[in-house]
């Protein structure tokens, strides 16, 4: 097939920018600019970063500093809620069966689910935060898991089966 008569100026390696002119449409590419938005997709070590919002933006050292410690506090919280739900299902686990559904729904199981959202959000924030893909921000999100999840099994010996057989059975970032 002959494609001498297509129009190949979309794969030019000259960026559109020192071309001269705007994003152009594509057509079937519905005006997609292929620049994603100047996020990196590489594991980079920069110091400029903005996280999850605009206004949590790092522009130096000392911000990303700031930003690696609260994400390890936003690890500590995350380990806090999951190892609460296990505390309060470990604590549950002799209770007696509730013959209807009605008897089923309680506190306990609404304040559960409250949690298991909170749990859920956090896990899904942090894995947001990894994907900006900056090294201090990816070493902070591991090094925090890790330090909060020894921490909790420390504190809490006794609890650490039912905790394993929990992380299980939950979600991959929850």
């Amino acid at each position: 097939m002959d494609h001498a008569g297509h129009d190949h100026s979309m794969h030019s390696r000259v960026p559109e920018a020192a071309a001269g002119h705007e994003a152009m449409d594509h057509g079937a590419h519905g005006g997609m600019k292929h620049d994603m938005g100047g996020h990196a997709m590489a594991f980079h070590f920069g110091s400029q970063e903005m996280i999850l919002f605009s206004f949590w933006m790092t522009h130096g050292s000392i911000g990303i500093i700031i930003s690696s410690m609260i994400v390890v506090a936003m690890c500590f919280v995350l380990e806090c809620v999951r190892w609460f739900r296990v505390f309060r299902r470990y604590g549950r686990q002799n209770s007696e069966p509730a013959d209807t559904i009605l008897k089923r729904i309680n506190l306990y199981l609404l304040s559960d689910g409250v949690l298991l959202g909170v749990q859920l959000t956090l896990g899904y924030i942090l894995m947001l935060v990894f994907m900006t893909f900056n090294v201090w921000l990816c070493a902070a999100t591991v090094i925090g898991e890790v330090l909060a999840n020894l921490t909790f099994r420390v504190l809490f010996p006794n609890l650490e089966a039912p905790a394993a057989s929990a992380a299980t059975t939950e979600t991959c970032c929850g």
